[in-house]
Order: structure tokens, then sequence, then C-alpha cells
């Protein structure tokens, strides 16, 4: 195990949940992460008993059982809590892994930032989550660090003025499930916290990863996507996506670049397959939108909505921009989603809609690939 002094790099992965029936083991992933932080996305809490009841009827839940804790080397992992599932569980049945088991966390509520080094330099770490991802529940939670997007801007402007030689990291939760392309407003977004002092964006919520881009000397990873999340029951409701979730990226940064690999979850043996991302996949390493305009990739993106390459939500209104005056366009977009999540919950009250019908099946046949 090395110090953190001595690490030569940060590997960045996505969304993690180890249910008991698969629970993760990685092995094989974290010999080849060797001695260095490996950062993922802890898709919901870890439970302190496994027969816990989630907060929330009108919604998926997840959860890992501790299980997975007694396998890893906890020392050079760090979970970020910065999600629309942690909080799906009241805390008194959340497991405290920093204290439980000595696993260091980001994304908690206020944006406290976590301090590692690579080599000789000073690295902070920050982790958040947009309203997007749960909208209306986002103005409940007292956990994680959601933040609209101008708010989560400014905090990060306001860390960077107090470590201005740090490496600065933002590990944001954000963007729509299933979606190939970054949403354009996030895409904006990034391009001003890059010019505003973050040296590396990386994004997950997608399930699915989306290609990395270079703004003004930063990095972008828009998502890098599902990590280990075996698809199945979770509480009562089946969960299955598609043959796309089964890969994800890890992007392993040393302080000057990224490396880029394509990761597969094996959910028999519990781990994670490692191969060079440019190989299979060099539209994620050189996307054909690089270098377009805001508004560019915007008649882009909505070409691809069009097409099916990519999507958003029904009713969810495709944006530029976050940013204008007096902040009106992003207070109406988040009144708009929240109340469009408002009314759907209304709707399953009411037995008018159902999200969590059996899935198809072709899709139960899909699920079993993984």
């Amino acid at each position: 195990m090395s110090s953190p002094s001595s690490r030569q790099s940060i590997v960045f992965v996505g969304d993690f949940v180890s249910p008991r029936r698969s629970p993760a083991k990685l092995a094989r992933f974290s010999r080849w992460v060797g001695g260095d932080l490996l950062v993922a996305n802890l898709e919901g809490p870890v439970l302190a008993a496994d027969n816990a009841k989630p907060r929330w009827q009108l919604k998926y839940s997840l959860a890992s059982s501790r299980d997975f804790l007694a396998g890893i080397d906890r020392a050079s992992y760090a979970f970020s809590i910065a999600n629309n599932h942690y909080e799906d569980f009241r805390e008194d049945v959340r497991l405290d892994i920093t204290k439980a088991a000595g696993i260091r966390t980001l994304g908690q509520a206020g944006f406290e930032p976590m301090h590692e080094r690579i080599g000789d330099r000073e690295v902070v770490l920050v982790g958040g989550v947009f309203p997007s991802t749960d909208p209306w529940r986002w103005r409940v939670r007292d956990a994680s660090a959601f933040a609209a997007p101008s708010a989560a801007l400014k905090k990060l402007e306001d860390i960077r003025k107090r470590h201005p030689q740090a490496l600065l990291i933002f590990y944001v939760h954000w963007g729509y499930e299933l979606s190939a392309l970054p949403y354009p407003a996030d895409r904006a977004w990034s391009r001003r916290a890059i010019e505003g002092g973050v040296d590396l964006v990386v994004g997950h919520h997608s399930h699915v990863p989306q290609p990395v881009e270079t703004f003004a000397g930063g990095t972008v990873a828009h998502s890098v996507g599902n990590f280990y999340l075996p698809w199945g029951e979770f509480f009562g409701k089946r969960l299955v996506h598609g043959e796309a979730t089964y890969r994800g990226l890890a992007l392993r940064y040393n302080g000057k670049a990224v490396a880029l690999y394509l990761t597969r979850a094996d959910y028999q043996s519990g781990d994670v397959d490692v191969a060079p991302a440019e190989v299979e996949r060099p539209d994620l390493c050189k996307p054909v939108f690089a270098g377009y305009s805001d508004r560019e990739y915007l008649a882009f993106f909505r070409d691809q909505v069009k097409q099916g390459v990519t999507r958003v939500p029904q009713h969810v209104p495709i944006l530029e921009t976050y940013f204008s005056a007096l902040g009106l366009k992003e207070r109406s977009f988040l009144w708009w989603t929240d109340t469009r999540q408002l009314g759907r919950d209304l709707l399953i009250v009411l037995g008018v809609h159902n999200p969590f019908a059996a899935p198809s099946a072709a899709a139960r046949q899909d699920a079993g690939k993984a």
C-alpha cells in the first residue's frame, strides 16, 4: 500500500453499487490501480443492515451491502456521496464508511474539499451533484452536496482562491441517464469552470460513458458511466438497462495528462476488467464536436436527439447555457423540472403511471449478458 505522498496518479471511475446478491471484490482491478488512489461514485449508501427500508417509494432506491468493505484496500479508495441516491435511506440506517472502515469520502453538503497529493503537487478534490439528477427532492436533501449550477461554480471559484497553487478537480453527478452525449448547458458550464480555474471535471450519472474534451488547458470527462452496478432487483423494484451500461471509463490522471481506459464489470467474479479506450472507442477520446462553440454544440445535440443517438427526458428543455441576466434562465429551468417531477410523482400515486413495471423479455435477456 502506497502512502498518499508517493502516489503518482488518481484513477476516477463512475457509479458503484455492491448488492449482497452480486458483491464487488475487485481483486484484478485493484492490482491494475496499483498504489494510486481510486475515486468512485457511491451510488446510494452502504447500509448498516441489509433489511433497511428506503425513505422514498416513488423512485428506484440503490444501496450497497457492507460485505464488500472487507475485500478492498480501504486506504486506496475514496467515495463520493454527492448523487441522487445517497439519501434514499435515512441517516440512522446509513453506514458511516469513514468511521466504520476508514474510507475517505467527498461530496458532503457544504462542498468541503478532500485533499490529496500526486507526487509533490497538492490536489483539491470537490464532489457535487446538480439538481437535474433528482428534481424537487434536491431541495430537501441535507447530506449530499446538491447545488444549482451557478452556486456550484461560485463555490469552486472560492475554493480556487483559497488554494491558488493546487490542482482543482470537480467530481460531479449531472446530466441525464442513458444519454450518450453531454447535456448542452452542462458542457457550457464545464467550459466556464475550466476558465475559472478548475483543472479537471469528471462527470457521472448517465450510466453510459460520454466523450472527453479539453478546454483552455483543462480536461472534462463528461461522464465516466458505470463502474460496478449489477442491474436487477433493488428493494422490490426491478431495474434493468441495456448493454451499453455494462461499459464505463477509468480515467488515470497524473496532474498533467489523462489516460483513458474502458472498463467492463464481471458480475460473476465481482471484478472489473480494463482495456485502452482508444482501441475500442476512439469516439470517446476524440469527439466529433471537439472545438464546437456552445451554440454549435446545441445545434449538434438537438440533431443527435432527433436521430435517436442521445436523449433527454420528455418535456425537459434543451438549454445552451444556465446563465442569463439575473439568473432567470436557471431559476426557470429548475422550477420547470421540479414541477415536472412533482407531476410525475402524482401520476404514480394515482396509479396512472407505473415506471416500475416488470421489464420486457428482451430487456431481461439483455441484462443477463452482464
